[in-house]
């Protein structure tokens, strides 16, 4: 099938029809949560054992560097293959865009900004994305998703390679980003220090760039229209997408939201939409319909937990516009807990007046 590709899954099928993928059916290690060692390299902690790294070195010593599908991950989904080197080199990116070399690439580029093609909503029906959906208590982020540990690594990146979706509810347009978003587990890499049961199971941790020269699109909007507020950022965490998905997230020049939609740049890319179906729970988001994962959510101001800030919100709104809660004897300021039981805080709200 050539480009443009709908979906990772259709671009893996091309790339296996022409020799680059090999199939991994021996058991891999990719955490193993019953041999816990150290971690080496001269980086303290603990982690489960694990041959991705390895793996990938091999991968890199045969002719192409072909693409791994691990299919039987040790202590694992079992449903679930791991991918490993996608795309080692510059080629195999190339080829995930339906060119053979860079200077192509580049003219692509140059008019991408006259040749943007809105993406297309299509039903849910259309959408693969929509298969399973898991809502509300039912979500588990450590039992849904794939923990896949890598070499001298203090913290579980599974999602590591992640595309941040935000909109801008005021121009309706979308930003895709680059990130890197990992899962909890433990504390200082401390096996007997776990994370709390439910920050395990609902949060997660991101670096997202929003000050000085490298900041991202999405982060210098974080910073202007959330983190300077207090306020939690709704945004879409997509895996498993083609190739010019990440290539338009990762590329700097697009000014969002003043250059536009950047589905739009997708689009322009492959001369045809990207289709893309509304988010379950961040009202006008869309997401890829195509793509194998999506985590709905939002990105708290750091320095506070997500239990901690959802608490808090109501009762700085109250004390921001004049309100006073009657058990207080001092009308502005009230006190609020925290409900992660495990790690017990309360905080004193103080309204300050000019």
């Amino acid at each position: 099938m050539p480009y443009p590709y709908k979906s990772l899954s259709e671009w893996l099928a091309e790339e296996e029809e022409l020799g680059h993928v090999l199939r991994i059916k021996a058991p891999i290690k990719c955490g193993d949560y019953e041999n816990i060692v150290d971690i080496g390299n001269g980086i303290p902690g603990k982690q489960p054992e694990t041959e991705i790294r390895a793996l990938v070195r091999y991968l890199h010593t045969l002719p192409g560097k072909p693409i791994g599908i691990i299919e039987n991950p040790v202590n694992n989904r079992p449903d679930v293959p791991v991918i490993v080197n996608p795309w080692p080199n510059r080629a195999r990116v190339l080829s995930g865009m339906g060119i053979e070399d860079k200077d192509t690439f580049c003219r692509n580029l140059e008019d991408i900004k006259e040749r943007r093609i809105p993406p297309v909503v299509v039903d849910q029906s259309a959408a693969p994305c929509k298969d399973v959906v898991i809502k509300g208590d039912e979500i588990d982020i450590h039992e849904h998703l794939p923990l896949c540990w890598v070499e001298f690594n203090q913290a579980l990146w599974s999602t590591c390679n992640g595309t941040v979706i935000v909109l801008d509810e005021e121009t309706g347009t979308h930003d895709l980003g680059k990130l890197r978003m990992g899962q909890y587990e433990w504390q200082d890499a401390n096996p007997e220090t776990p994370f709390s049961p439910e920050k395990v199971k609902r949060e997660m941790f991101a670096t997202l760039m929003y000050e000085g020269n490298m900041s991202s699109n999405c982060g210098r909007y974080y910073r202007e229209n959330f983190k300077k507020k207090k306020r939690s950022m709704p945004a879409a965490l997509v895996i498993g997408v083609p190739t010019d998905v990440h290539i338009v997230a990762a590329i700097r020049e697009f000014r969002w939201p003043g250059d536009g939609d950047e589905y739009d740049y997708v689009g322009g890319l492959r001369g045809e939409p990207i289709e893309v179906v509304p988010s379950e729970t961040i009202p006008g988001l869309m997401v890829p319909a195509h793509a194998e994962w999506v985590i709905e959510g939002e990105h708290v101001p750091a320095g506070i937990c997500m239990y901690a800030f959802c608490s808090l919100f109501p009762f700085i709104t109250s004390l921001a516009f004049g309100g006073a809660f009657p058990w207080d004897p001092d009308p502005d300021i009230t006190t609020v807990a925290c409900p992660d039981a495990p790690n017990p805080v309360v905080f004193e709200i103080k309204r300050v007046r000019e």
